[in-house]
């Protein structure tokens, strides 16, 4: 069921247009479509409410737009979440969790600095579609996935170690075993 406004994605990495659905059916089609491409930067999704959502009882605007970045490659994928409080005038910064994060790889939060998701919020490629879905089209937090508050991570993750094998364009990277 849809219950959002316009959904915005913007392909970091490309210089295409940014590609936008209103439907249900359409904003699926639009992240398959988006996941199936090899992508070596950081997605960033938007989610616009729907127009009855976007003010309280007495008329003051709350919330806004929903903000995901994610990155994927491989079978793996990782999502920050920007998630508007449902009653105050601010956000809920999320990123997502796994409890298994042995020799995962470097997923890509900020392609321009780099930085990449730690490995603790690599998920399975499925979980993360499931998870991004969800939000496209109600504005939730798929509560199959697992969330971790932002502010309790560490982006500031050693490099991380190119491997033998190659993905893509160019080689994979890993994160560093221990």
């Amino acid at each position: 069921m849809n219950t959002t406004g316009q959904l915005t994605i913007d392909r970091r990495a490309w210089d295409a247009p940014e590609l936008t659905a209103t439907t249900e059916h359409d904003k699926i089609q639009l992240l398959d479509a988006v996941l199936a491409e090899p992508d070596d930067s950081e997605v960033h999704l938007l989610v616009e409410p729907p127009a009855d959502r976007k003010v309280t009882w007495d008329g003051t605007p709350v919330g806004g737009r929903g903000v995901m970045v994610f990155g994927y490659r491989d079978g793996w994928g990782a999502i920050s979440a920007q998630v508007p409080h449902p009653y105050r005038h601010e956000y809920i910064e999320l990123v997502t969790f796994a409890l298994d994060h042995e020799d995962k790889l470097a997923i890509p939060y900020d392609s321009d600095i780099p930085w990449f998701f730690p490995p603790t919020a690599v998920i399975p490629l499925p979980e993360a579609r499931a998870a991004l879905i969800t939000f496209a089209t109600t504005m939730l937090l798929d509560p199959v996935v697992a969330w971790q508050p932002q502010a309790n991570i560490t982006w500031d993750e050693p490099e991380p170690q190119v491997s033998r094998r190659s993905l893509y364009s160019g080689p994979a990277r890993h994160w560093p075993a221990g």
